[in-house]
């Protein structure tokens, strides 16, 4: 992962069980890219498959009206 002050490795060995890869993740792939909360998802054992984002609020749209 690159922060601002530079690269960061994870590392996180696992006594049982799998991680849950994305589903992007083919297999032919060499390699797959998480944002950091999917990463943070994995690591926790959080399903990213069933997980939901919650919508963002965001402003109205407001119409410009003109000016006369």
């Amino acid at each position: 992962m690159w922060t601002r002050g530079g690269f960061t490795i994870v590392h996180k060995r696992l006594e049982v069980g799998t991680f849950t890869i994305v589903d992007r993740l083919r297999s032919h792939a060499t390699h797959v890219e998480l944002g950091a909360h999917e990463l943070s998802m994995l690591l926790e054992g959080i399903d990213a498959t069933r997980a939901r984002i919650a919508p963002r609020w965001s402003p109205p749209s407001v119409a410009i009206a003109p000016q006369t």
